[in-house]
């Protein structure tokens, strides 16, 4: 065994403790959010739809898991046991990096080397494509958006939507381009060309959406845990946060979360009551989040035959 593979194992576990470290200053610092919360505005709480949001919890890391599961059947790599473990382990991974990008890293320590270059690409394709389907969905219901609600001049929807629609062509006609003839681009060599290449993209897509509307389900039940009446628009309004939040990434963690200085910004128009805001956005991204990330932490630490 060359003294490489023998360093590997022990860098791995470093890596390992570190990112728990992480993970652990992550949630100590989430006290500074809480502590600006005014728990005695509260007079009610819904706990019966809270009950409904911790179900819908695994059903929206269900679709995201089908996605990871697709992949692997993909490219001949599926067991159903190991690509469970990877996922979870992938949860973790991705919640201490921006935007989850970093999911891949908690995956592809489950397979042999020689695997992981596929696995990485496919992984970051899935994550592109949900990044897309955010974006757009939000951008379609910004041109409905009145102009005092939005972020920018409505002049910039357009600019907004041919970068959406250049990443929709990049996205679709990805194998056309040839990327790993350019000697920095070499990396892309992994990708695996084939018509069905296309059949994957379209059920990332699908995913993507039912997934979508079922955490956009929970933000807009969360409202309504801490008496926000019901109103269906505030699924635009929740479309809108969740495109400002995907489309600006959150390098610093302990103060607000962007998706809860968005909320406050966006839904403020409507409810006047920040705390019902500002709560209801922590305790979202508690369950969708932090709980699973959690669970994941076992998966990470867990040694791999292939390390």
């Amino acid at each position: 065994m060359s003294k490489t593979t023998k360093f590997y194992p022990k860098l791995i576990l470093v890596a390992k403790f570190v990112a728990v470290a992480v993970f652990i200053w992550i949630l100590f610092r989430q006290k500074n959010i809480i502590k600006q919360i005014n728990f005695e505005a509260f007079h009610l709480v819904r706990f019966d739809l809270l009950l409904l949001i911790l179900i819908l919890m695994p059903l929206n890391w269900y679709f995201e898991y089908l996605k990871w599961k697709v992949t692997l059947k993909h490219l001949n790599y599926f067991h159903r046991k190991e690509s469970i473990s990877s996922f979870l382990s992938g949860i973790f991974s991705g919640f201490i990096t921006p935007n989850f990008i970093g999911n891949f890293a908690g995956r592809i320590i489950y397979y042999p080397f020689r695997l992981r270059p596929q696995l990485t690409l496919y992984t970051l394709l899935a994550s592109y494509s949900q990044f897309l389907t955010t974006l757009s969905i939000g951008a379609v219901v910004l041109f409905f958006q009145k102009e005092q609600y939005q972020l920018f001049p409505s002049k910039f929807n357009w600019i907004i939507c041919i970068f959406l629609l250049l990443g929709w062509m990049l996205y679709f006609g990805f194998e056309q381009l040839k990327p790993e003839r350019i000697r920095l681009l070499s990396f892309f060599r992994y990708f695996r060309y084939s018509k069905k290449n296309q059949w994957l993209k379209l059920r990332f897509l699908i995913y993507n959406i039912l997934r979508y509307f079922v955490f956009s389900l929970q933000y807009v039940l969360m409202l309504n845990v801490f008496q926000a009446d019901f109103h269906w628009y505030y699924f635009l309004y929740v479309s809108i946060i969740y495109f400002w939040s995907t489309l600006i990434p959150s390098f610093i963690w302990g103060k607000l979360f962007i998706r809860e200085t968005v909320a406050l910004v966006i839904l403020s128009a409507v409810i006047p009551n920040t705390n019902i805001i500002l709560c209801s956005s922590l305790l979202l991204s508690v369950i969708n989040q932090v709980i699973p990330a959690v669970t994941g932490i076992p998966f990470l630490m867990k040694k791999k035959k292939y390390e």
